[in-house]
């Protein structure tokens, strides 16, 4: 694999359904705005979760201390550059969306920042549209930059509905609608609190194959659910990655990459 320093910008819009901590149902939207740049190492065992995907039609399991699972979390991005050293960004992104613009502070290296989110009555979703531009000022490491994002591709879960209670001696089977040339991502994982650990998988497939089945042996590594709701947070997430992410470039990046994405996120009880 080859190293350098990555700048990643993600544009993701999650559509959190809660029928876990809620009743009725809740179903919340919320947009947010994230970039990281870190140093990856290279050679012939360099790794890292977004360069490191598991082939398609297949799984791999993560587990970790700490809450490292849930929509807030942003998994995908902020686990990308685990292993590799993040390098002092600068505070102030600046994103666009043709008629509004937001800012995204900088938190311990990354910026991040929620855009809107319909828990504010007040608040209008911010990533709609047909393109979004991206703008960040110089910091000490990175040189100011411009990127151009696309749209996040669009499907449907079309089995959500029914993933509620997973068993996880059995397989689990997902299925979803969608056209365009991309790679579907699922992140399945739940939070023990009393033991502040975490266990995950994360799975790929073509967003061609309309399914993908999580066997019973990727899930048993899971924390089961507490009896007490609060004591744990389990999550499935799906979304699609784009095949060819937008490029931006940069003054002290070896590449950069921006994208949007689209969450469908459901919460789970894993027997």
């Amino acid at each position: 694999m080859r190293g350098g320093t990555v700048g990643l910008i993600s544009l993701e819009r999650h559509n959190l359904e809660d029928g876990i901590d809620f009743t009725p149902v809740q179903n919340n939207t919320d947009d947010y705005a994230s970039m990281v740049a870190g140093v990856l190492p290279g050679g012939q065992f360099g790794f890292n979760q977004l360069g490191s995907l598991p082939p398609a039609g297949s799984c791999t399991f993560y587990a970790a201390a700490g809450q490292t699972v849930g929509p807030s979390y942003r998994p995908l991005l902020l686990s990308a550059l685990s292993g590799g050293t993040l390098v002092p960004a600068a505070a102030g992104l600046s994103i666009s969306n043709g008629t509004a613009s937001a800012i995204a502070g900088l938190v311990s290296g990354v910026d991040m920042a929620p855009l809107a989110g319909t828990e504010d009555a007040n608040s209008t979703l911010f990533l709609d549209g047909s393109a979004f531009t991206v703008t960040g000022t110089a910091s000490s490491t990175v040189g100011a930059f411009q990127a151009t994002v696309p749209p996040a591709i669009p499907f449907v879960w079309t089995n959500r509905e029914q993933i509620t209670n997973v068993n996880r001696s059995h397989n689990l089977t997902l299925t979803w609608s969608g056209s365009g040339n991309g790679t579907v991502l699922v992140v399945g994982g739940n939070y023990d609190q009393p033991n502040n650990a975490s266990g995950a998988f994360l799975c790929a497939a073509s967003l061609a194959a309309g399914t993908i089945t999580v066997p019973s042996y990727v899930m048993e590594g899971l924390p089961p659910s507490r009896s007490f709701l609060q004591q744990s947070a389990g999550y499935i997430q799906m979304t699609v990655m784009p095949a060819s992410p937008a490029s931006f470039t940069a003054t002290g990046l070896t590449a950069g990459l921006a994208w949007s994405l689209l969450w469908n996120d459901q919460t789970v009880l894993f027997q």
